[in-house]
């Protein structure tokens, strides 16, 4: 079993290694920040896509977005992040608030104005990430995140359409 769990936390060791080099090419790569940006996010969405599709067992088998809201907080934040989202709320606009008190790609930053100044670029990644998978599900929805205090992290998923 601790084989199994440290297994697990290498292969979270791994990602966020992946995802600081991902951000890294693309900063040093790329001279706009809007492309820069972009970029981040198309690559977050394909991946978020693939995830989706190899996590199919675990799906919601409806096409409610409160399922698919529950889905990434529960199964795809665990499987990536090796832990729940803290909290979900929601507004009265279609708007859904997943809050990550501790979010590990972010906890070695500080509060520094310097580091919360890139954070919304280096999240892109993760908004792609869970946008991509709701793209599979057939709903489109823009996610945007929010850091005040690392390493608390809320991503706003702002649902627009249901095909």
């Amino acid at each position: 079993m601790a084989k199994a769990i440290q297994e697990r936390e290498i292969g979270l060791d791994l990602f966020a290694f992946l995802h600081g080099e991902v951000y890294s090419f693309v900063t040093r790569t790329g001279t706009d920040p809007e492309q820069q940006s972009t970029k981040l996010r198309a690559m977050g969405i394909r991946a978020g896509q693939v995830l989706q599709e190899r996590l199919n067992l675990e799906a919601p088998r409806t096409q409610d977005e409160v399922d698919i809201v529950r889905f990434v907080c529960r199964d795809v934040w665990t499987h990536l992040y090796l832990k729940q989202i803290d909290k979900l709320r929601t507004d009265n606009k279609g708007a859904y608030y997943l809050i990550d008190n501790e979010f590990c790609l972010i906890k070695q930053v500080s509060d520094s104005m310097q580091y919360l100044r890139d954070l919304p670029l280096f999240l892109e990644f993760t908004c792609g990430l869970i946008q991509g998978i709701f793209v599979q599900f057939g709903i489109s929805a823009i996610v945007t995140p929010e850091v005040t205090h690392p390493p608390m992290c809320i991503f706003k998923v702002q649902i627009h359409n249901v095909k």
